[in-house]
């Protein structure tokens, strides 16, 4: 389903939208299993809505992206009224800037740099990382920068 027209399902319809949207069990469940991914964080100290909430909150911010002016003031809005809605729950959404780390970045591509400092430093965020109860939840999706020069020229 289109992210902009699920956004507003569930501004207008509310949370009967949002559990019609949601991947039936079968699906959550596919992709690699926990052993071939020890690092990944772990999804069980949220409840089933919690990630539900999670998910809207991305579709709402990527279809915010996809808008300009007034549409994309509102969908902002909204992401930020989810955003207090999971912090009530002690779900924190976070956005980090600075050097990449492995254990809280999922680095989803690079960008080439011609500018040493800024190897291995977050170029952008993709899509939001979650913490609950301080706990890492998911991992930020960004985009990395990767130095392109001469490497053997200066220190790092």
């Amino acid at each position: 389903m289109n992210r902009l027209r699920l956004a507003m399902r569930v501004l207008v319809e509310g949370e009967t939208a949002l559990q019609a949207a949601a991947p039936p069990p079968e699906r959550r469940a596919s992709g690699p299993a926990r052993a071939e991914r020890p690092d990944e964080p772990d999804p069980r100290p949220v409840s089933d809505r919690t990630r539900q909430l999670i998910a809207l909150r991305d579709s709402v911010q990527a279809a915010a992206e996809d808008l300009d002016g007034s549409g994309s003031r509102a969908l902002n809005a909204v992401a930020r009224q989810l955003a207090d809605i999971l912090a009530a729950e002690q779900v924190v959404p976070f956005d980090d800037r600075g050097s990449f780390d492995a254990h809280r970045h999922n680095a989803v591509a690079s960008l080439e740099t011609d500018d040493r400092t800024l190897d291995y430093q977050v170029a952008s965020n993709v899509r939001s990382g979650y913490l609950g109860n301080g706990v890492l939840l998911r991992r930020q999706d960004v985009i990395v920068y990767r130095f392109t020069g001469d490497r053997n020229q200066g220190t790092r």
